[in-house]
Protein backbone atom coordinates (compact mmCIF):
# COMPACT_ATOMS: atom_id res chain seq x y z
CA UNK A 1 0.00 0.00 0.00
CA UNK A 2 2.86 2.35 0.84
CA UNK A 3 4.28 1.79 -2.67
CA UNK A 4 0.91 2.73 -4.21
CA UNK A 5 0.66 5.87 -2.06
CA UNK A 6 4.22 6.88 -2.90
CA UNK A 7 3.65 6.54 -6.66
CA UNK A 8 0.23 8.16 -6.37
CA UNK A 9 1.80 11.22 -4.71
CA UNK A 10 4.43 11.35 -7.45
CA UNK A 11 1.69 11.12 -10.10
CA UNK A 12 -0.40 13.88 -8.48
CA UNK A 13 2.67 16.11 -8.16
CA UNK A 14 3.45 15.60 -11.85
CA UNK A 15 -0.19 16.24 -12.71
CA UNK A 16 -0.01 19.51 -10.75
CA UNK A 17 3.00 20.58 -12.84
CA UNK A 18 1.22 19.70 -16.07
CA UNK A 19 -1.97 21.56 -15.09
CA UNK A 20 0.09 24.59 -14.07
CA UNK A 21 1.95 24.59 -17.38
CA UNK A 22 -1.30 24.14 -19.30
CA UNK A 23 -2.73 27.17 -17.49
CA UNK A 24 0.40 29.07 -18.49
CA UNK A 25 -0.24 28.03 -22.11
CA UNK A 26 -3.81 29.30 -21.84
CA UNK A 27 -2.49 32.57 -20.42
CA UNK A 28 -0.04 32.79 -23.33
CA UNK A 29 -2.93 32.35 -25.74
CA UNK A 30 -4.93 35.05 -23.92
CA UNK A 31 -1.90 37.36 -24.05
CA UNK A 32 -1.60 36.79 -27.79
CA UNK A 33 -5.31 37.42 -28.37
CA UNK A 34 -5.06 40.59 -26.26
CA UNK A 35 -2.07 41.68 -28.34
CA UNK A 36 -4.04 40.92 -31.47
CA UNK A 37 -7.11 42.85 -30.27
CA UNK A 38 -4.92 45.70 -28.96
CA UNK A 39 -3.20 45.91 -32.33
CA UNK A 40 -6.58 46.19 -34.03
CA UNK A 41 -7.68 48.84 -31.50
CA UNK A 42 -4.38 50.65 -32.10
CA UNK A 43 -5.13 50.71 -35.83
CA UNK A 44 -8.60 52.15 -35.15
CA UNK A 45 -7.24 54.79 -32.74
CA UNK A 46 -4.41 55.71 -35.11
CA UNK A 47 -6.97 56.07 -37.87
CA UNK A 48 -9.06 58.31 -35.59
CA UNK A 49 -5.96 60.32 -34.68
CA UNK A 50 -5.06 60.80 -38.34
CA UNK A 51 -8.63 61.93 -39.08
CA UNK A 52 -8.54 64.48 -36.23
CA UNK A 53 -5.12 65.76 -37.31
CA UNK A 54 -6.41 66.20 -40.86
CA UNK A 55 -9.43 68.13 -39.55
CA UNK A 56 -7.17 70.37 -37.42
CA UNK A 57 -4.91 70.93 -40.43
CA UNK A 58 -7.87 71.97 -42.60
CA UNK A 59 -9.21 74.21 -39.81
CA UNK A 60 -5.80 75.88 -39.47
CA UNK A 61 -5.80 76.60 -43.20
CA UNK A 62 -9.38 77.89 -43.05
CA UNK A 63 -8.70 80.15 -40.03
CA UNK A 64 -5.63 81.56 -41.77
CA UNK A 65 -7.75 82.24 -44.83
CA UNK A 66 -10.54 83.75 -42.70
CA UNK A 67 -8.08 86.01 -40.85
CA UNK A 68 -6.70 87.22 -44.16
CA UNK A 69 -10.21 87.87 -45.47
CA UNK A 70 -11.10 89.80 -42.27
CA UNK A 71 -7.89 91.82 -42.66
CA UNK A 72 -8.82 92.55 -46.29
CA UNK A 73 -12.31 93.60 -45.20
CA UNK A 74 -10.83 95.92 -42.56
CA UNK A 75 -8.61 97.54 -45.18
CA UNK A 76 -11.55 98.01 -47.54
CA UNK A 77 -13.72 99.44 -44.74
CA UNK A 78 -10.93 101.84 -43.68
CA UNK A 79 -10.51 102.93 -47.27
CA UNK A 80 -14.27 103.61 -47.57
CA UNK A 81 -14.26 105.50 -44.24
CA UNK A 82 -11.49 107.76 -45.57
CA UNK A 83 -13.45 108.29 -48.78
CA UNK A 84 -16.54 109.22 -46.77
CA UNK A 85 -14.47 111.64 -44.64
CA UNK A 86 -13.17 113.28 -47.81
CA UNK A 87 -16.70 113.59 -49.19
CA UNK A 88 -17.91 115.06 -45.90
CA UNK A 89 -15.20 117.72 -46.17
CA UNK A 90 -16.26 118.52 -49.72
CA UNK A 91 -19.94 118.66 -48.79
CA UNK A 92 -19.12 120.86 -45.79
CA UNK A 93 -17.07 123.14 -48.00
CA UNK A 94 -19.97 123.55 -50.45
CA UNK A 95 -22.34 124.32 -47.59
CA UNK A 96 -19.94 126.93 -46.16
CA UNK A 97 -19.60 128.61 -49.50
CA UNK A 98 -23.40 129.01 -49.80
CA UNK A 99 -23.82 130.93 -46.52
CA UNK A 100 -24.99 134.56 -46.66
CA UNK A 101 -27.56 136.35 -48.88
CA UNK A 102 -25.27 137.14 -51.74
CA UNK A 103 -23.74 133.62 -51.83
CA UNK A 104 -27.21 132.13 -51.87
CA UNK A 105 -28.18 134.36 -54.83
CA UNK A 106 -25.00 133.19 -56.61
CA UNK A 107 -25.82 129.57 -55.86
CA UNK A 108 -29.31 130.01 -57.29
CA UNK A 109 -27.80 131.00 -60.61
CA UNK A 110 -24.84 128.49 -60.42
CA UNK A 111 -26.31 125.02 -61.28
CA UNK A 112 -22.87 123.33 -61.41
CA UNK A 113 -22.25 123.84 -57.73
CA UNK A 114 -25.69 122.47 -56.91
CA UNK A 115 -25.08 119.34 -59.03
CA UNK A 116 -21.68 118.76 -57.40
CA UNK A 117 -23.29 118.89 -53.97
CA UNK A 118 -25.87 116.30 -55.03
CA UNK A 119 -23.23 114.00 -56.58
CA UNK A 120 -21.12 114.05 -53.44
CA UNK A 121 -24.10 113.20 -51.31
CA UNK A 122 -25.09 110.39 -53.63
CA UNK A 123 -21.54 108.97 -53.65
CA UNK A 124 -21.44 109.23 -49.87
CA UNK A 125 -24.65 107.22 -49.57
CA UNK A 126 -23.25 104.53 -51.87
CA UNK A 127 -20.10 104.32 -49.79
CA UNK A 128 -22.11 104.09 -46.57
CA UNK A 129 -24.11 101.23 -48.08
CA UNK A 130 -20.87 99.45 -49.08
CA UNK A 131 -19.49 100.05 -45.60
CA UNK A 132 -22.55 98.45 -44.00
CA UNK A 133 -22.32 95.43 -46.30
CA UNK A 134 -18.62 95.01 -45.58
CA UNK A 135 -19.20 95.37 -41.84
CA UNK A 136 -21.90 92.71 -42.04
CA UNK A 137 -19.59 90.41 -44.05
CA UNK A 138 -16.80 91.03 -41.54
CA UNK A 139 -19.12 90.18 -38.66
CA UNK A 140 -20.15 86.90 -40.35
CA UNK A 141 -16.55 86.03 -41.07
CA UNK A 142 -15.58 86.77 -37.50
CA UNK A 143 -18.39 84.59 -36.15
CA UNK A 144 -17.32 81.81 -38.52
CA UNK A 145 -13.72 82.18 -37.36
CA UNK A 146 -14.73 81.99 -33.69
CA UNK A 147 -16.76 78.86 -34.46
CA UNK A 148 -13.80 77.26 -36.20
CA UNK A 149 -11.46 78.13 -33.36
CA UNK A 150 -13.87 76.53 -30.91
CA UNK A 151 -14.07 73.47 -33.17
CA UNK A 152 -10.27 73.36 -33.31
CA UNK A 153 -10.07 73.60 -29.52
CA UNK A 154 -12.54 70.73 -29.25
CA UNK A 155 -10.52 68.63 -31.75
CA UNK A 156 -7.27 69.31 -29.89
CA UNK A 157 -8.90 68.04 -26.70
CA UNK A 158 -10.00 64.91 -28.61
CA UNK A 159 -6.50 64.55 -30.03
CA UNK A 160 -4.99 64.77 -26.54
CA UNK A 161 -7.42 62.13 -25.30
CA UNK A 162 -6.66 59.84 -28.27
CA UNK A 163 -2.91 60.28 -27.76
CA UNK A 164 -3.30 59.28 -24.11
CA UNK A 165 -5.20 56.18 -25.23
CA UNK A 166 -2.42 55.35 -27.69
CA UNK A 167 0.26 55.84 -25.04
CA UNK A 168 -1.62 53.53 -22.66
CA UNK A 169 -2.15 50.99 -25.43
CA UNK A 170 1.52 51.08 -26.45
CA UNK A 171 2.51 50.57 -22.83
CA UNK A 172 0.25 47.49 -22.62
CA UNK A 173 1.57 46.19 -25.96
CA UNK A 174 5.15 46.58 -24.74
CA UNK A 175 4.29 44.62 -21.58
CA UNK A 176 2.66 41.88 -23.67
CA UNK A 177 5.61 41.80 -26.07
CA UNK A 178 8.01 41.51 -23.12
CA UNK A 179 5.93 38.60 -21.81
CA UNK A 180 6.02 36.94 -25.22
CA UNK A 181 9.82 37.27 -25.43
CA UNK A 182 10.42 36.00 -21.89
CA UNK A 183 7.88 33.18 -22.08
CA UNK A 184 9.10 29.67 -22.91
CA UNK A 185 5.80 28.98 -24.65
CA UNK A 186 5.70 29.14 -28.45
CA UNK A 187 3.71 32.27 -29.32
CA UNK A 188 3.31 33.56 -32.91
CA UNK A 189 5.52 36.43 -34.02
CA UNK A 190 3.94 39.49 -35.62
CA UNK A 191 4.59 38.21 -39.16
CA UNK A 192 3.64 34.61 -38.32
CA UNK A 193 0.50 34.63 -40.49
CA UNK A 194 2.07 36.36 -43.49
CA UNK A 195 2.13 34.56 -46.85
CA UNK A 196 5.94 34.49 -46.79
CA UNK A 197 5.98 32.54 -43.52
CA UNK A 198 4.16 29.42 -44.76
CA UNK A 199 6.90 26.87 -43.96
CA UNK A 200 7.45 28.05 -40.39
CA UNK A 201 3.69 28.12 -39.80
CA UNK A 202 3.41 24.45 -40.74
CA UNK A 203 6.23 23.18 -38.50
CA UNK A 204 5.53 25.34 -35.44
CA UNK A 205 3.65 23.81 -32.51
CA UNK A 206 1.88 26.77 -30.90
CA UNK A 207 0.80 27.27 -27.26
CA UNK A 208 3.14 24.66 -25.82
CA UNK A 209 6.68 24.48 -24.42
CA UNK A 210 9.48 21.94 -24.12
CA UNK A 211 8.84 21.74 -20.39
CA UNK A 212 5.15 20.99 -20.90
CA UNK A 213 5.97 18.24 -23.40
CA UNK A 214 8.53 16.77 -20.99
CA UNK A 215 6.10 16.91 -18.05
CA UNK A 216 3.38 15.25 -20.11
CA UNK A 217 5.76 12.40 -20.94
CA UNK A 218 6.68 12.05 -17.26
CA UNK A 219 3.00 12.08 -16.31
CA UNK A 220 2.38 9.24 -18.76
CA UNK A 221 5.21 7.20 -17.21
CA UNK A 222 3.85 7.87 -13.71
CA UNK A 223 0.42 6.76 -14.91
CA UNK A 224 1.88 3.55 -16.34
CA UNK A 225 3.41 2.71 -12.94
CA UNK A 226 0.03 3.21 -11.24
CA UNK A 227 -1.55 1.15 -14.01
CA UNK A 228 0.86 -1.71 -13.33
CA UNK A 229 0.27 -1.56 -9.56
CA UNK A 230 -3.50 -1.52 -10.12
CA UNK A 231 -3.31 -4.68 -12.23
CA UNK A 232 -1.11 -6.43 -9.66
CA UNK A 233 -3.43 -5.48 -6.79
CA UNK A 234 -6.49 -6.82 -8.66
CA UNK A 235 -4.92 -9.93 -10.17
CA UNK A 236 -7.71 -12.29 -8.98
CA UNK A 237 -10.48 -10.16 -10.49
CA UNK A 238 -8.48 -9.81 -13.67
CA UNK A 239 -7.88 -13.57 -13.83
CA UNK A 240 -11.63 -14.32 -13.79
CA UNK A 241 -12.32 -11.52 -16.27
CA UNK A 242 -9.77 -13.00 -18.68
CA UNK A 243 -11.50 -16.38 -18.41
CA UNK A 244 -14.81 -14.70 -19.19
CA UNK A 245 -13.16 -12.98 -22.14
CA UNK A 246 -12.02 -16.35 -23.51
CA UNK A 247 -15.62 -17.61 -23.25
CA UNK A 248 -17.20 -14.36 -24.55
CA UNK A 249 -18.80 -16.00 -27.59
CA UNK A 250 -20.60 -18.50 -25.35
CA UNK A 251 -21.62 -15.81 -22.83
CA UNK A 252 -22.65 -12.98 -25.17
CA UNK A 253 -26.30 -14.09 -25.50
CA UNK A 254 -26.86 -15.48 -21.98
CA UNK A 255 -24.86 -12.95 -19.98
CA UNK A 256 -23.83 -9.92 -22.08
CA UNK A 257 -22.95 -7.83 -19.00
CA UNK A 258 -20.25 -10.33 -18.11
CA UNK A 259 -18.76 -9.98 -21.58
CA UNK A 260 -18.92 -6.18 -21.38
CA UNK A 261 -17.12 -6.30 -18.02
CA UNK A 262 -14.51 -8.69 -19.47
CA UNK A 263 -13.90 -6.28 -22.34
CA UNK A 264 -13.54 -3.38 -19.89
CA UNK A 265 -10.90 -5.36 -18.00
CA UNK A 266 -9.12 -6.20 -21.27
CA UNK A 267 -9.13 -2.52 -22.19
CA UNK A 268 -7.65 -1.80 -18.76
CA UNK A 269 -4.86 -4.32 -19.35
CA UNK A 270 -4.36 -3.25 -22.98
CA UNK A 271 -5.43 0.42 -23.33
CA UNK A 272 -4.70 0.22 -27.07
CA UNK A 273 -6.17 -2.69 -29.04
CA UNK A 274 -5.08 -3.02 -32.67
CA UNK A 275 -7.18 -4.85 -35.23
CA UNK A 276 -8.53 -4.66 -38.78
CA UNK A 277 -12.04 -3.90 -39.98
CA UNK A 278 -12.22 -7.47 -41.32
CA UNK A 279 -11.76 -8.96 -37.84
CA UNK A 280 -13.61 -6.26 -35.89
CA UNK A 281 -16.95 -8.08 -36.05
CA UNK A 282 -15.57 -11.30 -34.56
CA UNK A 283 -13.78 -9.33 -31.82
CA UNK A 284 -16.53 -6.90 -30.81
CA UNK A 285 -19.67 -8.79 -31.84
CA UNK A 286 -22.53 -8.11 -29.41
CA UNK A 287 -20.84 -5.03 -27.92
CA UNK A 288 -23.23 -2.05 -27.58
CA UNK A 289 -23.12 1.47 -28.99
CA UNK A 290 -20.47 3.91 -27.67
CA UNK A 291 -18.57 1.17 -25.83
CA UNK A 292 -15.13 2.22 -27.16
CA UNK A 293 -13.90 5.63 -26.01
CA UNK A 294 -11.62 6.43 -28.95
CA UNK A 295 -11.36 4.80 -32.36
CA UNK A 296 -8.25 5.67 -34.37
CA UNK A 297 -8.48 4.60 -38.01
CA UNK A 298 -5.06 4.41 -39.67
CA UNK A 299 -4.66 4.38 -43.47
CA UNK A 300 -8.27 5.56 -43.68
CA UNK A 301 -7.78 6.45 -47.35
CA UNK A 302 -7.61 2.72 -48.18
CA UNK A 303 -10.75 1.67 -46.26
CA UNK A 304 -14.20 1.56 -47.84
CA UNK A 305 -16.79 3.48 -45.75
CA UNK A 306 -19.12 0.51 -45.18
CA UNK A 307 -16.28 -1.49 -43.60
CA UNK A 308 -16.05 1.06 -40.78
CA UNK A 309 -19.76 1.21 -39.85
CA UNK A 310 -19.63 -1.36 -37.02
CA UNK A 311 -16.56 0.21 -35.44
CA UNK A 312 -17.97 3.73 -35.76
CA UNK A 313 -21.26 2.65 -34.14
CA UNK A 314 -19.43 1.28 -31.09
CA UNK A 315 -17.15 4.30 -30.61
CA UNK A 316 -17.76 7.59 -28.83
CA UNK A 317 -15.09 9.56 -30.69
CA UNK A 318 -13.29 8.82 -33.95
CA UNK A 319 -10.05 10.11 -35.46
CA UNK A 320 -9.53 9.10 -39.11
CA UNK A 321 -5.93 9.42 -40.31
CA UNK A 322 -5.15 8.81 -43.96
CA UNK A 323 -4.12 10.24 -47.28
CA UNK A 324 -6.65 10.30 -50.13
CA UNK A 325 -3.77 10.90 -52.55
CA UNK A 326 -2.25 7.51 -51.82
CA UNK A 327 -3.67 4.05 -52.57
CA UNK A 328 -7.44 4.16 -53.02
CA UNK A 329 -9.81 1.49 -51.64
CA UNK A 330 -9.97 -1.78 -53.54
CA UNK A 331 -13.59 -2.19 -54.68
CA UNK A 332 -14.59 -5.33 -56.58
CA UNK A 333 -18.14 -4.24 -57.45
CA UNK A 334 -18.76 -2.68 -60.86
CA UNK A 335 -19.29 1.08 -60.92
CA UNK A 336 -22.78 0.83 -62.43
CA UNK A 337 -23.93 -1.45 -59.58
CA UNK A 338 -22.65 1.02 -56.99
CA UNK A 339 -24.36 3.87 -58.86
CA UNK A 340 -27.67 1.99 -58.97
CA UNK A 341 -27.55 1.37 -55.21
CA UNK A 342 -26.63 4.99 -54.54
CA UNK A 343 -29.41 6.38 -56.72
CA UNK A 344 -32.01 3.99 -55.31
CA UNK A 345 -31.32 5.22 -51.77
CA UNK A 346 -30.74 8.87 -52.82
CA UNK A 347 -27.23 8.93 -51.35
CA UNK A 348 -24.69 11.58 -52.50
CA UNK A 349 -21.88 10.32 -54.74
CA UNK A 350 -19.14 11.42 -52.34
CA UNK A 351 -20.51 8.89 -49.80
CA UNK A 352 -21.01 5.93 -52.13
CA UNK A 353 -18.69 5.47 -55.12
CA UNK A 354 -15.67 3.42 -56.14
CA UNK A 355 -13.41 6.28 -55.02
CA UNK A 356 -15.11 6.90 -51.64
CA UNK A 357 -13.05 5.98 -48.57
CA UNK A 358 -13.37 6.41 -44.82
CA UNK A 359 -10.94 9.32 -45.18
CA UNK A 360 -12.89 11.08 -47.95
CA UNK A 361 -16.16 10.73 -45.99
CA UNK A 362 -14.45 12.06 -42.85
CA UNK A 363 -12.97 14.94 -44.88
CA UNK A 364 -16.38 15.93 -46.19
CA UNK A 365 -17.71 16.04 -42.61
CA UNK A 366 -14.83 18.28 -41.54
CA UNK A 367 -15.37 22.03 -41.48
CA UNK A 368 -11.61 22.68 -41.47
CA UNK A 369 -9.49 21.97 -44.53
CA UNK A 370 -8.76 23.22 -48.04
CA UNK A 371 -9.75 22.64 -51.67
CA UNK A 372 -7.04 20.67 -53.46
CA UNK A 373 -6.79 20.99 -57.24
CA UNK A 374 -6.66 17.75 -59.21
CA UNK A 375 -3.21 16.87 -60.57
CA UNK A 376 -4.48 16.60 -64.15
CA UNK A 377 -7.38 19.10 -64.08
CA UNK A 378 -7.00 22.31 -62.04
CA UNK A 379 -10.76 22.98 -62.29
CA UNK A 380 -11.49 19.70 -60.47
CA UNK A 381 -11.15 20.24 -56.72
CA UNK A 382 -11.35 17.90 -53.71
CA UNK A 383 -11.99 18.92 -50.11
CA UNK A 384 -9.16 17.75 -47.81
CA UNK A 385 -9.85 17.95 -44.06
CA UNK A 386 -7.12 19.23 -41.70
CA UNK A 387 -4.13 18.49 -43.94
CA UNK A 388 -0.88 17.79 -42.09
CA UNK A 389 1.68 19.25 -44.47
CA UNK A 390 4.93 18.59 -42.60
CA UNK A 391 6.79 15.65 -44.15
CA UNK A 392 9.67 14.06 -42.23
CA UNK A 393 10.31 10.69 -43.91
CA UNK A 394 11.91 11.43 -47.26
CA UNK A 395 14.91 13.48 -48.22
CA UNK A 396 14.93 15.48 -51.43
CA UNK A 397 14.48 14.69 -54.34
CA UNK A 398 11.84 12.13 -53.18
CA UNK A 399 10.13 14.85 -51.16
CA UNK A 400 10.17 17.23 -54.13
CA UNK A 401 8.73 14.62 -56.51
CA UNK A 402 5.83 13.72 -54.20
CA UNK A 403 5.17 17.38 -53.43
CA UNK A 404 4.92 18.23 -57.13
CA UNK A 405 2.89 15.28 -58.40
CA UNK A 406 0.43 14.92 -55.50
CA UNK A 407 0.33 17.88 -53.11
CA UNK A 408 0.41 21.08 -55.19
CA UNK A 409 3.75 21.91 -53.52
CA UNK A 410 1.97 22.44 -50.19
CA UNK A 411 4.13 19.99 -48.21
CA UNK A 412 6.92 21.35 -46.02
CA UNK A 413 10.25 19.74 -45.20
CA UNK A 414 11.57 20.88 -41.78
CA UNK A 415 14.55 23.21 -42.09
CA UNK A 416 16.75 20.93 -39.95
CA UNK A 417 16.58 18.22 -42.67
CA UNK A 418 19.36 19.48 -44.92
CA UNK A 419 20.79 16.26 -46.36
CA UNK A 420 20.02 15.38 -49.98
CA UNK A 421 19.14 11.84 -51.01
CA UNK A 422 19.48 10.08 -54.35
CA UNK A 423 17.06 9.47 -57.17
CA UNK A 424 18.02 7.68 -60.37
CA UNK A 425 16.66 5.76 -63.34
CA UNK A 426 18.23 2.50 -64.54
CA UNK A 427 17.43 2.36 -68.24
CA UNK A 428 16.78 -1.36 -68.76
CA UNK A 429 14.92 -2.63 -71.84
CA UNK A 430 13.61 -6.08 -72.69
CA UNK A 431 10.59 -8.13 -73.69
CA UNK A 432 7.91 -9.19 -71.21
CA UNK A 433 7.99 -12.95 -70.65
CA UNK A 434 5.36 -13.36 -67.93
CA UNK A 435 2.57 -10.76 -68.22
CA UNK A 436 4.37 -7.48 -67.37
CA UNK A 437 7.58 -9.12 -66.09
CA UNK A 438 10.77 -8.37 -68.04
CA UNK A 439 13.64 -10.77 -67.26
CA UNK A 440 16.30 -8.08 -67.72
CA UNK A 441 14.59 -5.99 -65.02
CA UNK A 442 14.74 -8.95 -62.65
CA UNK A 443 18.42 -9.55 -63.35
CA UNK A 444 19.18 -5.89 -62.65
CA UNK A 445 17.35 -6.12 -59.31
CA UNK A 446 19.24 -9.29 -58.31
CA UNK A 447 22.58 -7.56 -58.96
CA UNK A 448 21.62 -4.40 -57.06
CA UNK A 449 20.27 -6.29 -54.05
CA UNK A 450 23.32 -8.56 -53.91
CA UNK A 451 25.44 -5.39 -53.62
CA UNK A 452 23.09 -4.04 -50.92
CA UNK A 453 23.45 -7.26 -48.92
CA UNK A 454 27.25 -7.21 -49.16
CA UNK A 455 27.35 -3.55 -48.06
CA UNK A 456 24.96 -4.20 -45.15
CA UNK A 457 27.07 -7.13 -43.91
CA UNK A 458 30.24 -4.99 -44.10
CA UNK A 459 28.53 -2.38 -41.94
CA UNK A 460 27.57 -5.02 -39.37
CA UNK A 461 23.85 -5.00 -40.18
CA UNK A 462 21.63 -8.07 -40.25
CA UNK A 463 20.08 -7.17 -43.61
CA UNK A 464 19.77 -4.24 -46.02
CA UNK A 465 16.99 -1.68 -45.65
CA UNK A 466 15.80 -2.00 -49.25
CA UNK A 467 12.40 -2.52 -50.88
CA UNK A 468 11.54 -3.67 -54.39
CA UNK A 469 8.12 -2.35 -55.40
CA UNK A 470 6.16 -2.78 -58.62
CA UNK A 471 2.69 -1.76 -59.80
CA UNK A 472 2.11 -5.32 -61.04
CA UNK A 473 1.70 -8.63 -59.16
CA UNK A 474 3.38 -10.66 -61.92
CA UNK A 475 6.52 -8.53 -61.68
CA UNK A 476 6.93 -8.84 -57.91
CA UNK A 477 6.18 -12.60 -58.01
CA UNK A 478 8.85 -13.30 -60.62
CA UNK A 479 11.40 -11.08 -58.90
CA UNK A 480 10.78 -12.93 -55.63
CA UNK A 481 11.34 -16.23 -57.43
CA UNK A 482 14.60 -15.02 -59.02
CA UNK A 483 15.92 -13.60 -55.74
CA UNK A 484 15.20 -16.78 -53.79
CA UNK A 485 17.04 -18.78 -56.47
CA UNK A 486 20.02 -16.51 -57.13
CA UNK A 487 20.79 -14.45 -54.01
CA UNK A 488 22.01 -17.43 -51.92
CA UNK A 489 24.56 -18.18 -54.67
CA UNK A 490 25.95 -14.62 -54.55
CA UNK A 491 26.14 -13.95 -50.81
CA UNK A 492 27.06 -16.13 -47.88
CA UNK A 493 23.72 -15.93 -46.04
CA UNK A 494 21.41 -18.72 -44.97
CA UNK A 495 18.74 -19.38 -47.62
CA UNK A 496 15.91 -19.33 -45.05
CA UNK A 497 16.92 -15.87 -43.88
CA UNK A 498 17.09 -14.58 -47.45
CA UNK A 499 13.67 -16.05 -48.26
CA UNK A 500 12.14 -14.38 -45.20
CA UNK A 501 13.70 -11.07 -46.17
CA UNK A 502 12.50 -11.41 -49.78
CA UNK A 503 8.91 -12.12 -48.67
CA UNK A 504 8.74 -8.96 -46.55
CA UNK A 505 10.79 -6.65 -48.80
CA UNK A 506 9.37 -7.28 -52.29
CA UNK A 507 5.77 -6.62 -53.28
CA UNK A 508 3.25 -4.44 -55.08
CA UNK A 509 2.75 -0.78 -54.24
CA UNK A 510 -0.63 -1.60 -52.66
CA UNK A 511 0.98 -3.83 -50.01
CA UNK A 512 3.67 -1.32 -49.02
CA UNK A 513 1.60 1.71 -48.04
CA UNK A 514 2.56 2.73 -44.50
CA UNK A 515 6.01 1.09 -44.73
CA UNK A 516 9.42 2.65 -45.30
CA UNK A 517 13.01 1.73 -46.17
CA UNK A 518 16.30 3.54 -46.69
CA UNK A 519 16.31 2.53 -50.37
CA UNK A 520 13.52 1.64 -52.81
CA UNK A 521 13.73 0.11 -56.30
CA UNK A 522 10.60 0.74 -58.36
CA UNK A 523 10.36 -1.86 -61.13
CA UNK A 524 7.91 -0.76 -63.81
CA UNK A 525 8.06 -3.90 -65.97
CA UNK A 526 6.21 -3.99 -69.36
CA UNK A 527 7.59 -3.80 -72.88
CA UNK A 528 6.73 -1.89 -76.06
CA UNK A 529 3.46 -3.79 -76.50
CA UNK A 530 2.14 -2.98 -73.01
CA UNK A 531 1.90 0.79 -72.95
CA UNK A 532 -1.67 0.54 -71.65
CA UNK A 533 -0.42 -1.08 -68.43
CA UNK A 534 2.08 1.75 -67.89
CA UNK A 535 -0.62 4.34 -68.59
CA UNK A 536 -2.78 2.70 -65.91
CA UNK A 537 0.04 3.10 -63.36
CA UNK A 538 0.17 6.86 -63.95
CA UNK A 539 -3.44 7.83 -64.69
CA UNK A 540 -3.48 9.28 -61.15
CA UNK A 541 -0.57 10.37 -58.93
CA UNK A 542 -1.61 8.01 -56.09
CA UNK A 543 0.41 4.92 -57.01
CA UNK A 544 3.66 6.72 -57.82
CA UNK A 545 3.21 8.95 -54.77
CA UNK A 546 3.15 5.88 -52.51
CA UNK A 547 6.12 4.28 -54.29
CA UNK A 548 8.33 7.37 -54.07
CA UNK A 549 7.49 8.14 -50.43
CA UNK A 550 8.47 4.66 -49.23
CA UNK A 551 12.10 5.69 -49.77
CA UNK A 552 13.77 7.63 -46.97
CA UNK A 553 17.13 8.23 -48.69
CA UNK A 554 17.30 6.62 -52.15
CA UNK A 555 14.77 5.90 -54.90
CA UNK A 556 15.54 4.21 -58.22
CA UNK A 557 13.31 3.44 -61.18
CA UNK A 558 14.08 0.34 -63.25
CA UNK A 559 12.50 0.36 -66.71
CA UNK A 560 12.56 1.60 -70.29
CA UNK A 561 13.53 5.26 -69.85
CA UNK A 562 13.00 6.36 -73.45
CA UNK A 563 9.47 4.94 -73.60
CA UNK A 564 8.23 5.99 -70.14
CA UNK A 565 10.13 9.15 -69.12
CA UNK A 566 7.60 11.64 -70.56
CA UNK A 567 4.44 9.99 -69.25
CA UNK A 568 2.41 11.82 -66.55
CA UNK A 569 4.18 11.92 -63.16
CA UNK A 570 7.04 9.72 -64.46
CA UNK A 571 8.18 12.91 -66.18
CA UNK A 572 8.68 14.59 -62.77
CA UNK A 573 10.76 11.64 -61.51
CA UNK A 574 12.90 11.83 -64.66
CA UNK A 575 13.47 15.59 -64.32
CA UNK A 576 14.23 15.50 -60.58
CA UNK A 577 16.68 12.59 -60.66
CA UNK A 578 20.17 13.52 -59.43
CA UNK A 579 21.94 10.23 -60.18
CA UNK A 580 22.57 9.91 -63.91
Amino acid sequence: MSEWQSHQRAFLEELRHVEMLKEESIRAYDVYKNCESFSKIEQVINSEKTSIEEQVYHLDNETLRDNKEIEDLDNRINYIVKQIETLNELIKSIKESNKGFINKLKAMFNSEEDESYKDHNKEKQQLLTQQLELEKCKKNKHEDLVSKLKEKEKLIKQLTKVQLQLDELNSQLQELEAYRIESKITIPEKDFWSDNNYDERQVTNLWTSDELQYRRAMLFLRAMILHKLLLIANNTTIYYAINDFKDRRKLIDANPDKVHNAWNVMHLIFPVVSTTFASFKSMYGGIPKDFIDYLFIDEAGQAIPQAAVGALYRSKKVVAVGDPIQIEPVVTLESHLIDNIRKNYHVPEYLVSKEASVQSVADNANQYGFWKSDATDSNQKTWIGIPLWVHRRCLKPMFTIANQIAYNNKMVLPSNITKVGKTGWYDVKGNAVQKQFVKEHGEKVVGLLADDWIEAIKEGKNEPSSFVISPFSAVQQQIKRMLKQQLPTRIDIERTKINQWVDKSIGTVHTFQGKEAQKVYFVIGTDNTQDGAVNWSCEKPNLLNVAVTRAKKEFYVIGDMQRIQMKPFYETIFKERNVK
